[in-house]
């Protein structure tokens, strides 16, 4: 099987993974490349450096990871069914050891075989990077099973960027203040009663209607909004996708589609229209076609490796938060933005600021992180001090194909209920 960039799948579906395997990694280049396998805890953590393989330590303590080299690659021979539960992720990365960067290079590789058959492949080029000095190659990690995903992603810092983000250097625990030079929201001055909810018909109604094939999913959203009193709660929705290039398979695998349709329910749950705004976003958003009952299966439309190029390839996260704003600047119905990104969030204390500045606001942003890293400070929401009302969410999903519908809508709907009622008490709508 050839893995694609960003692709993820069950590990089990190409080797048993409770016989030793090896993962094999070469580069072409004229620098000087070191390559390494560690061992991270379910908090992302590289919390026992026993468990970091490289060319200065070729062994995890008993033996489960080891490691030898050749010119420009090695060899990790891994035995899945040894590794502690403790470690849930295997991270294979190589960077450059002196100058270089990961753009000039000519190609880099990573095979996967087990009693010396070739079972999955990876196969990047100098195209695939700019500046970066160190590269996630993979990941080989338990969720439920064990999994692999194809990361080829970077830091431009190099290994030491790459280790800081697994914890490998000390890290400052203590929430980050507000900047000086941005004041704390006050309130709109808003003299109108809070909004009144209308009696409505249940989202499973309106689906089993408009779209039978998500009458399931419909039904586990009902029982949810019931258990948190939101039945009758009203909401304009808008969905916005990253489209980065690191997302190229899952728009190729329908996982984005896959996406579009749990989210359906609750579009018709919120909005009376039964529909959503929606935007797609790389380097700059695009705001495409309202998302209806008739149209969401194709939402997603058919040349969009077109539109991803014309997106740009890289991620600017505060773009397109500015764009949705803008539309619903002086809105008086609260705003559900649902938010899909796959992380490396560009700039993300101007995000932060821009979260806290929009706390007096009646939008509420749900971000939902597809198995991506380095999601800032929206991935720990409390850490955005200074905010007016608790307006973020975040969540993490690993595929939308294997989510469960209690799980998933449970989680979009953990803090949207009390926000609703904050924003009322607060006379923001």
């Amino acid at each position: 099987m050839e893995l694609r960039r960003g692709m993820r799948d069950k590990l089990d579906k190409y080797v048993n993974v409770n016989s030793p395997l090896e993962a094999e990694m070469s580069i072409a280049g004229s620098a000087v490349y070191d390559f390494c396998c560690f061992g991270v805890d379910a908090n992302d953590t590289l919390s026992d450096d026993r468990f970091m393989v490289f060319y200065n330590q070729t062994s995890s303590p008993s033996g489960e990871i080891t490691y030898t080299a050749a010119q420009n690659s090695a060899v990790f021979k891994i035995d899945l069914s040894r590794i502690p539960a403790s470690i849930r992720k295997l991270v294979f990365t190589v960077s450059i050891d002196g100058s270089g960067v990961m753009g000039e290079i000519g190609s880099h590789t990573l095979k996967i075989r087990q009693n010396g058959a070739e079972a999955l492949s990876l196969s990047l080029s100098g195209g695939d990077f700019q500046q970066e000095k160190a590269i996630i190659t993979a990941e080989i990690y338990k969720k439920e099973v064990w999994r692999i995903n194809a990361v080829a992603r970077g830091f431009n810092g190099g290994l030491e960027d790459l280790l800081n983000n697994y914890g490998g250097e000390a890290v400052n625990d203590s929430p980050t203040p507000a900047p000086a030079n941005v004041p704390t929201p006050t309130p709109v001055k808003n003299t109108a009663p809070p909004v009144q909810t209308a009696n409505r018909q249940p989202a499973s109604a309106i689906i089993r209607q408009k779209a039978p094939a998500l009458a399931q999913s419909a039904a586990a959203l009902e029982r949810i909004v019931q258990q948190r009193g939101m039945s009758n709660a009203s909401a304009k929705v808008a969905v916005v996708m990253d489209m980065t290039q690191t997302m190229l398979w899952d728009y190729e695998d329908g996982t984005i589609s896959k996406a579009i349709s749990k989210f359906m329910p609750v579009i018709a749950q919120l909005d009376g229209n039964c529909q959503a705004d929606f935007w797609l976003y790389g380097d700059i958003p695009r705001e495409m076609p309202t998302i209806t009952p008739d149209n969401y299966v194709n939402s997603i439309p058919c040349d969009w490796t077109r539109i991803m190029q014309e997106l740009g390839g890289g991620n600017d996260e505060l773009k397109v938060m500015n764009a949705v704003a803008q539309k619903y600047s002086g809105i008086r119905t609260p705003v559900y933005v649902i938010f899909v990104t796959v992380g490396s969030i560009k700039d993300g204390n101007a995000v932060a600021d821009f979260i806290r500045q929009q706390s007096n606001k009646p939008i509420y942003w749900q971000f939902i992180g597809l198995n991506g890293m380095r999601y800032g400070d929206i991935e720990h929401p409390e850490s955005i001090q200074g905010r007016m009302t608790d307006n973020v969410g975040f969540f993490e999903v690993d595929d939308f194909d294997d989510a469960n519908d209690v799980s998933l809508y449970n989680m979009m709907f953990a803090k949207f209920p009390q926000w609703l009622n904050d924003i009322r008490q607060k006379r923001l709508i």
